[in-house]
């Protein structure tokens, strides 16, 4: 039976509410949309040990989804996949024959060898062979950090690793880093399990976001709402666009009347 007028609303982290910098605005419309009854996730590429759960604190989530595999509704964990040792047996031997900076998002915490660009807060980690032991060291996804150019420019990273990389995982290919994740998974297979779990109408569930990697998330929902920022792949496929930037998500929510 469906859970009749109640809608539910996946925001995405970096860009979208912006690094927990949202406007005041967008905290009242996210205050206001719990008020009414309705759903609201957090739903980021980051790893939940790579979340800043004290940017976001004051919005009432009703759940988080953590990298595209692990998802969390209230106190119950509905999904959680981690890397396997043969994956990140795959980056480690990428890593040191290539000389690539990773940066390993796990779920209690973010790791990296010393020699990695400072681009993440993480553990620095001597031995980065220790992420072998997958148990005591569950690991969600990782970035590779591309190589910055005296100029300020980004190179790419080699054909010969892309291509070992996407026999193995989801890889998605930003200006400054390329992102690694489960390649069966994703942000809108999760949040597939949490309509499922509270029986929402997908004609009620909507997406926020701001990248590409929110792409899939847009194309599930059919209700995608693009930040003024995004790329235009991702504008083409939105129901509406933001002018405003801090403020983008209360924006969207009154066109739309839903505040």
């Amino acid at each position: 039976m469906k859970n009749i007028g109640k809608k539910a609303f996946f925001f995405d982290f970096d860009g979208t509410i912006w690094f927990g910098q949202f406007g005041a605005r967008t905290l009242k419309a996210l205050k206001t949309l719990k008020e009414k009854g309705h759903y609201i996730f957090y739903n980021s590429g980051r790893s939940k040990g790579n979340t800043y759960f004290d940017k976001i604190s004051e919005i009432p989530f009703d759940g988080f989804i953590f990298g595209g595999c692990h998802v969390e509704v209230a106190t119950k964990t509905l999904f959680r996949r981690d890397m396997t040792k043969e994956q990140m047996g795959v980056a480690l031997a990428l890593e040191e024959e290539y000389d690539l900076h990773i940066v390993y998002e796990g779920v209690n915490g973010v790791y990296k060898r010393n020699v990695v660009t400072e681009w993440r807060v993480g553990e620095q980690v001597d031995d980065i062979r220790v992420l072998l032991d997958v148990e005591k060291f569950p690991v969600s996804k990782y970035s590779i950090i591309k190589t910055k150019t005296e100029k300020g420019e980004y190179l790419p990273l080699p054909k010969k690793v892309i291509e070992e990389l996407e026999k193995h995982f989801k890889v998605v290919d930003f200006e400054n880093y390329v992102e690694c994740v489960q390649k069966d998974l994703g942000k809108s297979v999760m949040a597939q399990l949490v309509v499922d779990e509270l029986k929402i109408d997908m004609k009620n569930v909507y997406a926020f976001g701001d990248s590409m990697n929110d792409y899939e998330m847009f194309v599930w929902s059919k209700n995608g709402v693009a930040i003024g920022h995004s790329p235009e792949p991702l504008k083409a496929i939105a129901i509406y666009v933001t002018n405003e930037e801090l403020d983008g998500v209360w924006e969207a929510l009154t066109h739309l009347a839903i505040i």
